[in-house]
């Protein structure tokens, strides 16, 4: 996941945000927010504007916070996730670019 280059989107030099939802079979949603956990940092300028680059990072989330126990706060059947989605509330502006998805156990 990175920052886009060169959008006008991304507030300059600031971390972008956002969260990633997992549904599961009987309705039950939990949002992780990825700066709890990683960065998605700025495209990196290298001193001259024509040299900005966007680098990729892996952002791990690791499926226990999808367990942990709050309070009103529903936890996930991760034996039977249906949907996974991202929200973009944290920010009020960026863009954002995602290569892969990967669900390991």
């Amino acid at each position: 996941m990175s920052q886009k280059v060169n959008s006008a989107s991304n507030p300059v030099n600031q971390t972008q945000d956002l969260r990633l939802t997992l549904t599961d079979g009987a309705g039950h949603s939990r949002a992780i927010r990825i700066s709890k956990l990683a960065e998605i940092p700025y495209p990196y300028v290298r001193g001259v504007t024509s040299l900005v680059k966007s680098a990729m990072c892996t952002i791990r989330i690791p499926l226990a916070a999808y367990h942990i126990h709050c309070f009103n706060v529903d936890q996930v059947d991760l034996t039977d996730v249906t949907t996974l989605s991202f929200q973009f509330a944290e920010k009020p502006t960026g863009e954002i670019e995602i290569d892969s998805i990967q669900i390991t156990n």
